[in-house]
């Protein structure tokens, strides 16, 4: 139940804060966009829909924060044909390759 509980936690957390693990970096070409959230008044993403995804156990977190790190290594050990990066120093691409 403590499993069930911390993972409906987070799928809640994930539409509520929707910014926390917001993607940092250019996505590759022909991945679909995300689509923008209902917000409420406060400027966050809606309870109910937050709720919602909280009881959808079968769910899997859209955007959390093993995606976003797994989308910064991407992006570091890339080779400068990826957009996201074209800026990065060999060095720190061996890094990350590594």
């Amino acid at each position: 139940a403590k499993k069930g509980v911390k993972k409906a936690n987070k799928r809640y957390n994930s539409v509520r804060d929707y910014q926390k693990h917001a993607r940092t970096t250019t996505p590759q070409e022909g991945t679909p966009a995300s689509e923008k959230p209902r917000l409420d008044e406060d400027g966050r993403g809606r309870r109910s829909d937050a709720w919602k995804e909280a009881v959808m156990v079968t769910h899997a977190i859209k955007q959390g924060k093993r995606q976003l790190n797994a989308q910064e290594i991407y992006a570091q050990a890339a080779g400068p044909a990826v957009p996201a990066s074209e800026n990065v120093p060999d060095d720190i691409r061996r890094k990350a390759r590594d």
